[in-house]
C-alpha cells in the first residue's frame, strides 16, 4: 500500500529517504556510543533492511540495496547472538540469507566480489517462519511476504492449513518449505 502513495506521490519519497537517513545517523550514532545498546544495534538491522528494500524497488538501486542488505545482515547476526529469543530479530537475516540463496548465478558471482556474506535458503525461511510465529513488531509482514508470486496469501487459503502435510495437501504444487512459512504460519 504504500508503494502505491510513494509512486503517486513524489514529495513521499524524498520524505522517506530524508527520514530512514537520519533514524539510521541516529541509529548509528548511539551504537558507535557504546556497543551494548542493543536497541540502536536492532534499529540498524531492520533500519537497513527497510532501506535496502526501498532502494531496490523504488530507485532502482541494486548495489546500494546490496550494501544495505549487508549492513543489515551483519547487524541482524550481532543482535541475534545477544537476543536470540526476540522473534522478530529473524526476520532481516531470514529475508537475507533467502534472496542471496536464491538469486540468479550472476548475482551470486557479483556476491562473491562484493564479498557479500553467503546465504542459506533453508535457513532463511526458518528465520522468516520464527519472525511471523515468535515476532509482535513484524509478525504480519512475514505472512504477507511470498517468496513466489504464484504462491497463494493467507487470506486466499480457503483451509487455513493447520499444519504442512494439510497444506501440502491442499496446495501440491507449491514446494514444502514455500508452502510451510507461506500458508500455514499463524501468528498470534
Amino acid at each position: 500500500m504504500h508503494e502505491a502513495r510513494i509512486e503517486t506521490r513524489p514529495a513521499l519519497k524524498t520524505s522517506f529517504e530524508q527520514e530512514i537517513d537520519r533514524f539510521l545517523a541516529t541509529a548509528d550514532e548511539r551504537y558507535s556510543r557504546t556497543h551494548a545498546d542493543s536497541e540502536a544495534l536492532f534499529s540498524l538491522a531492520n533500519g537497513y533492511l527497510l532501506r535496502g528494500r526501498h532502494r531496490l524497488e523504488h530507485n532502482n538501486s541494486v548495489w546500494g540495496a546490496a550494501r544495505d542488505a549487508a549492513k543489515s545482515k551483519g547487524y541482524s547476526d550481532e543482535y541475534l547472538k545477544l537476543h536470540p529469543e526476540h522473534g522478530d530479530a529473524y526476520l532481516a537475516a531470514g529475508l537475507y540469507n533467502y534472496y542471496v540463496d536464491i538469486a540468479p548465478t550472476f548475482i551470486k558471482m557479483l556476491r562473491a566480489i562484493l564479498f557479500l556474506p553467503a546465504g542459506s535458503r533453508t535457513d532463511g525461511l526458518k528465520q522468516v517462519e520464527r519472525a511471523a510465529r515468535d515476532g509482535s513488531l513484524f509478525a504480519p509482514w512475514p505472512t504477507t511476504f511470498s517468496p513466489r508470486s504464484t504462491a497463494p496469501s493467507r487470506a486466499a487459503c480457503p483451509t487455513r492449513c493447520a499444519s504442512p502435510s494439510s497444506c501440502n495437501a491442499a496446495f501440491p504444487t507449491i514446494p514444502t518449505t514455500v508452502s510451510t512459512w507461506r500458508i500455514c504460519i499463524r501468528t498470534p
